[in-house]
Formats: C-alpha cells, sequence, structure tokens
C-alpha cells in the first residue's frame, strides 16, 4: 500500500473559492483512482490549502490494478444484420465499443429473446501511467470562476500553476500540468525560499517548519488562540464571524498583532466602524461591553510586525476621516431630504429609479398590511415607507452598499424620529441571509416583505431572472427572504405578488404570465430546500403541484403526506385518484336518485370533512377522508357505467368523479404517482 501526495502551487488564490478546489480535488482524484481499481477498503483522502496552494493525499492505494472484464450485451440478432446479409450499424458499433469486430460475437438467450454479446476487457491500471495521462485534465476540469491563461495553449484554471508535487510515500512522479514538471519542492511563505519535500509523510511537518501550516482548521485553531492571547480584561471578539474563516483563507501562517485606531473611532457609528473593519480591512473588531474598542486584531502574510501594524493603522486613520465626512454631510440634513436623490437612482436597470419603486410600495404597504391581518397606525406606515429607502442616496450608503437600512434606522434615531419607525427601517433589510433573523415587530416585516416582493416581480418583470448557477441580481436569495418572511404571517405568496404586480401596470396576459413564472420560482426555491433538508423527492413533487402558496401550510401538507406515504391507506389514495381522473369531465351534476346520488352523498360528506379538518390543521385527517372514498367508488363502478350511451348519464357520471378528482388536486397532486390520466378507451 502507497501514500499519493499531489500539490498545486499557485499564485494567490481567491479566498472565496479555496476550500471548495481543496475538496473537489480531493474527491475528484479518490474517484479517479477507484474507477481504475487503485484504492482499497482502508483508503481515505484529506486535502489541504492555502492562498498559494491546493492539496490532496490519498492513502493506501495498489500501485496497479488487474485486468478485468464483462460481458455486455448488444442488439437483438435480427437486427444484426441487413437484408443483404451485411452488419448492421448498429452491430459494428456495439463490436467497436468493445474494440473487437462483428465476426467475434457470440448469440445468446437473453429476456425472451436472442442477443449479440461481447467481451470488455480492461486492461490493469499502472498508477504512475494514470497520473501522468489523466492529471492536468483533472485539475482543467475543476469548478472555478473567473479562469486565467497565462502561457500559449494552456488550460485555463484560477489563478498560474507554479509548482507542481507528486509523490508516491517518497518517490517523485515525473508528470506534467500546464507545461509545470513535478518535483520534490513547494513553495514557501512569499518572499522566502521553496520548502524541500522528501516524501509524502514528512510534507505537513516540513511545510509547518518553514511556517505554513496547511490545514485549515488548524490554522484557525492557531490564529484564535494567538489572538485570545492579545485581548484585554473584559475583551472579546466574535470567533463564530464568517471573517475568521475568511482571514484564515487569506494567510498561509499564522502571524498574528493587534493595532490601534485613532480618535475619529469613538465619533463614528458601530454600523459603519464594522463596514471598515470587516469589509475593507479585513481585521478582526474588539468588543468591550456594549461597544467596540478603538483596537483590532488581524493575521499577516509577511514582513516585520512594526511596519505592517503601521501600515494598517495609517490606512485604518484614513478610512475613518473619510466615514467621518460622509457621516457628517449626511446629518447635515433631514433623512427625509435625502429621499428627494432617489429619483437619480436606477432601479435593477430597466426599471426606473428608486423614487418610482418608492410609489409602488406607498402603493402597496396598507393594502398588504390589511391583507396580513395587521393594524398598523396610517401616519407610522406612511412615515416607515417615505423613510425606507431615503439612505440610498446618502454618501455612506453609496460607499458601504451593504449598511441599506442599518444607515437609515442610524440617522433617523439621531435625528429624533419615532422608535417604532426607527425600528421598522432598520428591519426593513431582514432577513439579511438565509435563515437570519426575521422582522421582529409588524410595521418592520410590512416593510421588508414589500420591499421583496418589488424586487422579486420587478427582476422578471425586466427579464432578470436566474438561468442556471447565473444570477446576478440576487433574486434567488430574494425569493428564500420572501419565502422565510411569509412563513409566520397568514399571507400567501400570489396575493402578496398580484398588488406587487399591480404597482406596474402590466396588461392583463402579461401579468398572467410573471405571476406564473414567479409562482413557478417560488416552489423551485421550496422544492430545493426541502430535497437538501432530505425529504422524499415524490412527497415534495405532490405537495408543491396542488394550489397553496403559504409557506407553513406548504410545509404542514408535506408533512402529512410524507407520514401517509408510510402508510397502507397511501394505496387508496392512488386508487382513488386514479379511478377518479381516469373519465372525469367537468360539468353540472343533478343526481336525484340511484348510484349517482348515493355516489354525490360521500362527496358531500368528503368535502365538508376535508374542509372541516383543513381548518383545524389536521392535513393528515383530511387526507384520510379522501382515502376514505375508495370503497363508494369502488361501488360506484361495480353498480353503473360510466361512459353510458345516454349523453346525459355520462355527463352526471363524469361529473361526479371530476368533483372527486378536484377534492383530491386540492390536498395532493398525486398524477406522477399515478401515472397521469389515462386514456378513455
Amino acid at each position: 500500500m502507497t501514500t499519493l501526495l499531489i500539490e498545486l502551487g499557485c499564485e494567490e488564490l481567491p479566498a472565496a473559492e479555496l476550500r471548495g478546489l481543496a475538496e473537489k480535488l480531493g474527491a475528484d482524484l479518490f474517484q479517479l483512482l477507484a474507477d481504475n481499481g487503485l484504492t482499497s477498503a482502508k483508503s481515505g483522502r484529506k486535502v489541504w490549502s492555502t492562498p498559494r496552494r491546493l492539496g490532496a493525499e490519498i492513502s493506501a492505494l495498489e500501485r496497479t490494478a488487474g485486468s478485468t472484464s464483462e460481458w455486455r450485451r448488444g442488439p437483438a440478432v435480427a437486427q444484426a444484420k441487413g437484408p443483404d446479409g451485411d452488419w448492421s450499424a448498429a452491430a459494428r458499433g456495439f463490436a467497436k465499443s468493445l474494440q473487437t469486430t462483428p465476426e467475434q460475437l457470440e448469440q445468446r438467450e437473453a429476456d425472451g429473446g436472442r442477443y449479440l454479446f461481447g467481451e470488455l476487457r480492461k486492461p490493469g491500471a499502472d498508477l504512475t501511467e494514470l497520473l501522468a495521462k489523466e492529471l492536468e485534465g483533472l485539475v482543467s476540469r475543476l469548478p472555478r470562476g473567473r479562469t486565467m491563461v497565462w502561457q500559449e495553449d494552456g488550460i485555463r484554471f484560477v489563478r498560474p500553476i507554479r509548482s507542481l508535487l507528486v509523490l508516491l510515500d517518497d518517490e517523485l512522479v515525473p508528470v506534467q500540468v500546464a507545461g509545470v514538471s513535478s518535483g520534490r519542492t513547494s513553495p514557501g511563505r512569499r518572499g522566502e525560499p521553496a520548502v524541500e519535500i522528501e516524501g509524502a509523510q514528512s510534507y505537513q511537518a516540513a511545510l509547518a517548519k518553514a511556517g505554513v501550516v496547511i490545514d485549515p482548521s488548524s490554522r484557525k485553531d492557531q490564529l484564535v488562540a494567538k489572538w485570545q492571547r492579545l485581548l484585554m480584561p473584559g475583551e472579546r471578539f466574535d470567533q463564530e464571524d464568517p471573517l475568521i474563516d475568511l482571514v484564515v483563507d487569506l494567510v498561509e501562517g499564522v502571524s498574528v498583532l493587534r493595532g490601534q485606531a485613532g480618535t475619529v473611532f469613538s465619533e463614528l457609528p458601530e454600523p459603519i466602524l464594522r463596514a471598515v473593519l470587516v469589509d475593507q480591512l479585513y481585521v478582526v473588531p474588539i468588543a468591550q461591553g456594549e461597544g467596540l474598542v478603538p483596537a483590532f486584531l488581524l493575521a499577516y502574510q509577511s514582513g516585520e510586525e512594526a511596519i505592517v501594524r503601521q501600515g494598517f493603522e495609517r490606512v485604518l486613520a484614513a478610512r475613518l476621516a473619510d466615514a467621518r465626512f460622509f457621516t457628517a454631510a449626511d446629518l447635515a440634513k433631514p433623512l427625509l431630504e435625502h429621499a428627494k436623490g432617489l429619483s437619480s437612482i436606477t432601479f435593477l436597470g430597466q426599471l426606473g429609479s428608486l423614487e418610482d419603486r418608492l410609489e409602488r410600495i406607498q402603493a402597496m404597504a396598507g393594502r398588504i398590511a390589511r391583507e396580513a391581518g395587521l393594524h398598523l397606525s396610517d401616519d407610522a406606515l406612511a412615515q416607515a415607507v417615505r423613510l425606507a429607502l431615503a439612505d440610498r442616496a446618502t454618501q455612506v450608503v453609496a460607499e458601504w452598499p451593504q449598511l441599506a437600512g442599518v444607515i437609515g434606522a442610524t440617522y433617523a434615531a439621531a435625528q429624533g424620529v419615532a422608535e417604532p419607525v426607527v425600528t421598522a427601517i432598520r428591519e426593513s433589510v431582514l432577513p439579511s441571509a438565509p435563515g437570519g433573523v426575521l422582522p421582529a415587530s409588524d410595521l418592520g416585516w410590512t416593510l421588508a416583505v414589500c420591499l421583496r416582493a418589488d424586487e422579486l416581480i420587478g427582476g422578471f418583470v425586466a427579464g432578470l431572472e436566474p438561468t442556471g448557477s447565473s444570477d446576478p441580481f440576487g433574486l434567488r436569495r430574494t425569493g428564500i427572504a420572501l419565502l422565510s418572511l411569509l412563513a409566520e404571517r397568514r399571507l400567501g405568496w400570489k396575493e402578496l405578488l398580484a398588488e406587487a404586480e399591480a404597482g406596474y401596470m402590466l396588461p392583463p396576459d402579461r401579468r398572467d404570465e410573471i405571476a406564473q413564472k414567479v409562482d413557478r420560482f417560488l416552489r423551485g426555491r421550496l422544492e430545493a430546500s426541502w430535497r437538501e433538508a432530505g425529504h422524499r423527492p415524490e412527497a415534495v413533487v405532490a405537495t408543491l403541484g396542488t394550489p397553496l402558496c403559504h409557506p407553513t401550510l406548504l410545509a404542514k401538507r408535506l408533512a402529512a403526506v410524507e407520514q401517509m406515504w408510510q402508510e397502507a391507506s397511501f394505496a387508496s389514495l392512488i386508487t382513488v385518484y386514479r379511478r377518479a381522473s381516469r373519465l372525469a369531465e367537468e360539468g353540472a351534476i343533478d343526481p336525484a336518485q340511484g348510484e349517482e346520488a348515493v355516489l354525490k352523498k360521500a362527496i358531500v360528506d368528503a368535502e365538508v370533512g376535508v374542509d372541516r379538518q383543513l381548518r383545524a390543521g389536521q392535513d393528515l385527517a383530511a387526507l384520510e377522508i379522501l382515502a376514505g372514498l375508495e370503497a363508494p367508488l369502488e361501488r360506484f363502478f361495480d353498480q353503473v357505467m360510466v361512459m353510458d350511451p345516454d349523453p346525459v348519464r355520462r355527463r352526471v357520471r363524469q361529473a361526479l368523479l371530476h368533483r372527486v378528482k378536484a377534492l383530491s388536486d386540492r390536498l395532493v397532486a398525486l398524477s406522477a404517482q399515478a401515472g397521469g390520466r389515462e386514456g378513455t378507451s
């Protein structure tokens, strides 16, 4: 058994892509080796990453794999030759895929017929030869965002590849990737010599001796521990902040220091301070009590500590001076005055200005609040709507767009705006991330849901809906946020989106088109999240195919459908749908007597029972009632012929079945499970 070590030494890789690339490199490499029979039951993989390297180690490998063979079935013998006696294209193609000739194929019986069979022989793989042949292709297929080409006719990759390390235990494997030949050196820290690597087992220790910590989790633990030692009594930093992982992926070593901020620090609101420290300088803020102290923690790649500290403190001082200037200029006039500048700021490029958007929000906010059963002060709602977008015209938001809403609330509080309105402005941008905090106030929820609905409808009106992995305007994120906002309220998205569409003055046919697209889009977001959470795919499809358009009600229905799927009564549910949908046709129903009247009574009783159970929130009980129609339907089909020659009787019977189908479709979409609509012949 042997251990394979591969390292790609690169120019500085994007931190956001670093760990994903390393994981994919390790997974694809392991799969390549497994597909060629070179892994064993004891094989495992490890991956490492720093800004200048991607590494993967696969252990317990075989050096060579034995040859294998398998028999494969080809076309039927009857189709193997044409009328002229020559081999058909299908037979020749099958033989070619096995690297043989049609004459070498055998005829065998299978599945009640006679077919051509051939043996596919695979020679045993050699680990060294396989790497030489496949490694460059594997690297070139790694997922990546924007790529670079640094040599003529070279492969595309995230950053130029400068070194290559491929070892089998202590043995160097001669391989080339992107014109770089494998060697025994790994990049040291920037500005320092390369590190000689004797073997796969000594790789990590050799780099650690040179100050490079290749394991991100170990790098994080060491950085956090060193930062902790730089804190004063009572100080702390947020170890769960996503910034920490970002910093870990920006450095290769664990060099840290503490810097100080000037007096300007205490003059600025905390959101601006965090924007400067975190989003611009990538340094860790230090908290004490309820606020921040004028200091910061950082990790750095190389250089003298005093020079690095001085450089960061100088840059921070300049950024804070800019922020103080922007803040003073913004506060020089009321927030409502800033709203007048919205007319010069475009919304999604094609949908007019932010002032136009504000007018749409003003038109829909009151109606949305009433639809959701909220009782808001008209004055507070009007003021909150007028100020909701005002900070988009401030200098601070122009510099830090991520502070939209937060700065508006900060300025509103400083200028004496009522606390409920301040809170609503702050909550209007919540949730800021999937699973994030939701607005706690009714006023904040109303603003947030109106803004998301307008953005989603506007994106589809402008033709900006996501395609594949492309979503440049973040509409998927908007859709997820909207579903989260609706989850705890009694408002469904169809009512909400209808109100939002009204502001765009669309013709009826265009309005219907957009409504259908957005409805499918939101159901798609729910489907993706439910499948990711491990819900049964068939139950997800059956639930989302119903007319329900409220996230919470859909989640309850999904739970009921999944539970019933495990019970014997689910078969009855399928039977009810299949027998009803096969011959159902909408029409008038007036059965006064006979079997039609008996079935009608059963249907009416079921409809009443379903309504009662749904009002009580008992979705499973409602499904059980629907399943209970199996016996009345069986009796009905035994006693009458639905497709009676008499057109009146036929229409009455088909209409009864349509009523059963309509009740079923209302609760659960079973067409896929029941095999779709059957023919009437």
